[in-house]
């Protein structure tokens, strides 16, 4: 598991097998799972992710869950890329390249989105538009983000690149608005709202709001 400075816990297990190693961030040492340690999920862990991404998607909408609203919001293209993608993670882990493959190319074809498979996402993400997203296998995200579209994660290139041992950690509730590139080793915060059209090269705290090159400090939730 992952924390915050504050000993906040910026994402969690969702029932992977990992092994643990650390990255030092511009404010504190945060410990992470590595994505190439992930060896194991279950097909039942799938559908709990896909059935807590539509419960998100739903609370977003003003909708109770029922059979109806919950087909109603699969149908969603959103939805569905998330879906494809939450089955593609566990292809992936299966070991099964080809089918990952034509998932992956699905995705791409369908919905203009390239998500990763060695990418972790928690429990309760909601993407609102899957145009022009971008995922990096090296992402992490937490419980109950947003994302809008045109989206892009990725680790460089840039001056002291490292393929490897580079990571994007997102926190929980974190909200990340439309045209938005995040480049680099870095961690956003929990409880963080990221501006349209701003580019994060840098560690956001926790609790922040980033406008263009502005951060300030936003009031914790109660």
């Amino acid at each position: 598991n992952g924390f915050d400075r504050g000993g906040r816990r910026l994402f969690g297990g969702a029932g992977l097998h990992r092994c643990v190693f650390t990255t030092t961030t511009g404010w504190g040492t945060a410990p992470f799972a590595g994505g190439a340690c992930i060896t194991f999920m279950t097909l039942g862990q799938t559908f709990k992710l896909i059935r807590s991404d539509l419960h998100a998607r739903l609370k977003y909408e003003g909708r109770v869950p029922s059979i109806t609203t919950m087909l109603g919001a699969l149908l969603n293209p959103a939805a569905l890329a998330t879906c494809v993608w939450r089955f593609q993670v566990w292809i992936h882990r299966k070991r099964i390249p080809l089918i990952n493959k034509f998932l992956a190319l699905g995705n791409m074809m369908l919905f203009a989105a390239e998500l990763e498979p060695e990418a972790e996402v928690e429990e309760g993400f909601l993407l609102l538009n899957p145009v022009g997203v971008m995922l990096h296998g090296h992402t992490k995200i937490g419980k109950n983000c947003v994302i809008a579209h045109q989206i892009t994660t990725t680790l460089g290139p840039r001056v002291g690149f490292d393929p490897i041992n580079d990571y994007i950690i997102i926190g929980d509730n974190v909200v990340i608005s439309a045209g938005v590139r995040i480049i680099g080793n870095l961690t956003i915060g929990s409880e963080t709202w990221v501006g349209p059209n701003t580019v994060v090269t840098e560690t956001i705290p926790p609790n922040s709001l980033v406008l263009g090159k502005t951060v300030t400090a936003r009031e914790a939730r109660p």
